[in-house]
């Protein structure tokens, strides 16, 4: 909780454009370090990629990655309600004969995961 005064350091209005969130990054094509989002950043991000991956409400996103990380919240989630479709939220680890059966059982399934993980199916089902 905010004391009268910490209120002084609030804006009285916030904005889309205020910071919301900092992103930590492994890395990978550097250095590790923090990148700070606001609002307006993440819900354009996940806009935009929704709307180049053409997602509409005939698709529904399977998401069994977590929404802390970018991938999730915004390349999964974000990106599915802004354009409309539908979120099917995998809240338990699965075996890869219950991930494809379960893709089987999803209209228009677009299922996000890390590539270790597509891989490890790819290399189950011997595609």
């Amino acid at each position: 909780t905010f004391s009268q005064g910490d209120r002084k350091i609030l804006p009285k209005y916030p904005s889309c454009h205020d910071p919301t969130n900092i992103q930590f990054t492994s890395g990978t094509t550097g250095h590790p370090k923090a990148a700070t989002l606001s609002h307006y950043n993440i819900l354009n991000n996940g806009y935009q990629i929704g709307n180049r991956l053409n997602y509409s409400s005939n698709d529904n996103i399977v998401l069994p990655v977590p929404f802390y990380h970018c991938f999730g919240m915004v390349m999964g989630n974000l990106a599915a309600l802004t354009r409309g479709a539908a979120i099917t939220i995998v809240v338990k680890v699965l075996t890869h004969k219950k991930v494809l059966k379960l893709l089987k059982n999803i209209r228009q399934p677009v299922y996000m995961e890390f590539q270790p993980c597509l891989l490890s199916i790819s290399e189950f089902c011997k595609i």
